[in-house]
This record gives C-alpha cells, structure tokens and sequence, in this order.
C-alpha cells in the first residue's frame, strides 16, 4: 500500500485552490464584462467598470483617466477614494506620472511601493502601491485604468494579467458608448439644423414681387443647413420697395442665430419715417448694444421707387450691388459706411441712382465672389456681369439659373463652401 505524501498533498490543495480561484475571476470578468457590455451611456459604463473591478482586484482608491488627444492631457473621468482638489492640482499627462508612463508606453505595470518610485505623482498620501493599465481598443489609446492600495506589495503579476484582460473589454465597452453617443448627439444635431433652417426660411421672402416694369429673382443656397445669408423684399408706402441684403460674421448656426436677430431689428426700423440712412444709424445702434464682441454684419439697404425708377440707397459694409447697362457700363452702389454692429456712434450716408430701360440690379454676398475651384482660384464677378450683359433678353430667372450653372461649373461640384445668395432684379 502506497503511503500519501503530505508535501505533495499540501501542494495540490494549493494548486487546486488556485485553480478554482483563477475559474472564478475569469467568470467573474466575463459577467461583468457582459454587464459593461449592456450600456451605452459613457458615464453608466464607466461606474459599472470601475466599481466592477472591485469584485476580481480589491482596491483603496480607483480611476479611469481618459485622454484628450490634443493636448495630451489626462483627466480623471471617475474616481474612487481620491482627494479630487489634490488629483486636479496633479495635472497629469502623458509621460508625466505612472499613469502618464502607462499612456505613453501602452503596457500595464504593477508599482509595489510607491513611495520608493520617484514617478508617482503624490495625489493621495495613504497610497502604498499601485497597479495600472492601458485602456486601448483599435491601437488607439483611451486612457488607462488604475488601482491603488494602502498596503505595500498589494498586486502581483497575475493581477497586472488579469486587469489586462479586464481593461481590454472595458476599453471596447467605452469606444462603443462613446461613438453611441456621437451619434445620438449628431443626429440631434442634425434635427436641430433643419429645425433652425426651416424657420430661417420662413423669414425670406415666399415669393418675389410682381411689379409692372421690373422682373425679379433670388437665390440662398446655404452651405451648412443654415445660413448666415438674408435678403428681404418688402413693401414700404409710396411705391417703394425695400430691398435689402446681408451676410453675418461666421458661419453655421451661431451665424443663423445671429441672421435672426438682425432680421427682427431690421424689420423695426425699415417703415420709421427717416431717410435711408438714419433708419441704417438706428439698426446699427440696437445691435452694437446686442451683439456679442467681434461679431457684426454687412448690410445693404435701398429703397426702390418703383415710378420714379430709382434707388435711394445705404451701404454698410457689405460687397457693393451692381448695376449692370446694356451699354456695357457697370455702377458699384458703394455710398453708406462701416458694418452694423461692431461700432455703435457711426454716421452713415446715402446716395440715389435712377435706373433705365435694360439695367440688371445684382445684390450678392461673398459666396458668389468667393468661391473657389478644386486649384484653389477664385471666382471672377466680371463672369456675371459679361454673362448678364451678353443675354440681354433672358429673364431674371433665367439669369439666376444661368448664374448658378456658371458658378457650380467655375468650383466642380454640387455645394458651396460658403453661403450663397442674391438677388437679380431687371428693369424693363
């Protein structure tokens, strides 16, 4: 009969200990790993992965730091145990730190005692040692996750293994609620875009005035959803028509917000019994008092009468209108002063042109004379005026058209990197 052996029994006791406590973490890792899983929300995820982590590697204190790309800042995202005015004061980043080396380097390390590493960063004074890993998903680094304990020696090899494990799947729940959350903001984004355009375009004109001896056309074609373009056309008293153009600072929705607030001022002044220039002063008083710094507006503004067929005019910054003679002769309207808005004591000046039989009136904004081709060359106005000038009998609506096919042509392709807008107005 053989007789056991104590040593080699003790040995496999152990063994089989460690077996079932290593079967354990592992199924441990995957429930959890299923629970981060679960979640789409980045800040759910991140609770669950750092109080998750607890269950397979006990800790005194916790983070997730992640990374800004540009900077190369770390900041923590969430936290356990940690004096957070004395981690902000830290100001980690990568190569600076533990955490920092592990960002640099990409690989986990395990710091027995801290207080013997001059790399630690002292964010917490209780901290004895500390075990970190990376946080990638695709070669990209996230950021890294780490522990620390209050007593020296607390994490061994195996553990720095097994957070490995761990972080790679927390790396690619947190990618996953990230782009989740990109998403959710861009179709957000995108639903409050059209939601601003819609109501931008209510506030254009719906239809082009019919005038016995005038023929109209307007084009916007915005270059991000909204536009920091407008133009209005509105009936004032005596026959006259107020006509008016203008491109706001900036572009996309602070600029259609600010379009907005423009309008509206606008539309208080045109019918105040002034002449073409006060009511440009009182515009340009209310919105320097509502306009954020550095912002403004070009604007153009001209009263039409229609029987006297002439135009009464201000020009506050903005690319001159033109008015384009069969005779081959080109007027800039250029007689106003500086931008609305940016400078509220301005005096503004205004001037009159009469208009004959076969003149084209063109108010544009700079999306018709900036715009540029694939080789970065600008596109030349005097295309339009010759092209105006050699169809003398086309409408203004097939001018428009002619317009926007020689524009679209000049820049090779069916969008504008700025808005684009006019108005074309024919005497006949």
């Amino acid at each position: 009969m053989l007789e056991s052996n104590p040593e080699v029994s003790e040995q496999n006791q152990l063994l089989l200990k460690e077996i079932k406590k290593e079967a354990l973490e592992k199924s441990i890792l995957l429930e959890v790993s299923k629970r981060i899983s679960s979640s789409l929300n980045v800040k759910e995820v991140l609770e669950i992965i750092i109080d998750s982590v607890k269950l397979v590697i006990p800790y005194d204190a916790a983070g997730i730091f992640l990374l800004r790309r540009k900077s190369k800042k770390i900041y923590p995202a969430v936290l356990r145990g940690y004096d957070h005015l004395a981690l902000k004061r830290s100001q980690l980043k990568v190569g600076r730190g533990l955490v920092g080396i592990v960002a640099r380097e990409g690989k986990g390390i395990v710091a027995p005692d801290v207080t013997r590493n001059f790399q630690y960063v002292d964010a917490r004074k209780a901290t004895k040692s500390e075990i970190i890993v990376p946080l990638i998903v695709r070669n990209k680094l996230l950021g890294a996750l780490n522990l620390e304990s209050d007593q020296i020696n607390a994490f061994s090899e195996d553990q720095l293994n097994l957070l490995t494990a761990f972080a790679s799947h927390a790396a690619i729940a947190i990618d996953n609620a990230r782009l989740h959350e990109e998403v959710l903001r861009s179709k957000e984004l995108e639903f409050d875009l059209r939601t601003a355009r819609k109501i931008q375009k209510a506030l254009l004109p719906k239809v082009t005035p019919k005038i016995n001896g005038y023929d109209f056309a307007t084009l916007n074609i915005p270059s991000k959803t909204v536009s920091g373009d407008f133009y209005d056309l509105t009936w004032l008293h005596n026959c006259r028509l107020g006509l008016s153009i203008g491109d706001v600072s900036g572009k996309g929705t602070p600029a259609a917000i600010l379009m907005a607030s423009i309008y509206s001022s606008y539309k208080r002044v045109i019918n105040e019994s002034a002449s073409v220039a006060e009511r440009i002063i009182h515009l340009n008083e209310i919105m320097s008092e509502s306009m954020v710094a550095g912002t403004y507006t070009t604007f153009f503004f001209g009263e039409l009468d229609t029987e006297k067929r002439m135009i009464t005019y201000c020009n506050a910054g903005h690319f001159p209108p033109l008015i384009i003679r069969k005779t081959g002769e080109t007027l800039k309207l250029e007689e106003g002063g500086t931008v609305v808005g940016f400078i509220r004591d301005v005096v503004y000046q205004q001037a009159s042109v009469d208009f004959v039989s076969g003149d084209v009136l063109l108010l544009y904004t700079d999306g018709l004379i900036e715009a540029k081709n694939r080789h970065g060359k600008v596109f030349d106005l005097e295309n339009v005026i010759q092209l105006i000038q050699n169809n003398p009998e086309s409408t203004a609506l097939e001018l428009k058209e002619k317009i926007l096919i020689l524009v679209k042509k000049f820049v090779g392709k069916s969008y504008f990197d700025d808005d684009l807008t006019f108005v074309l107005i024919k005497i006949k």
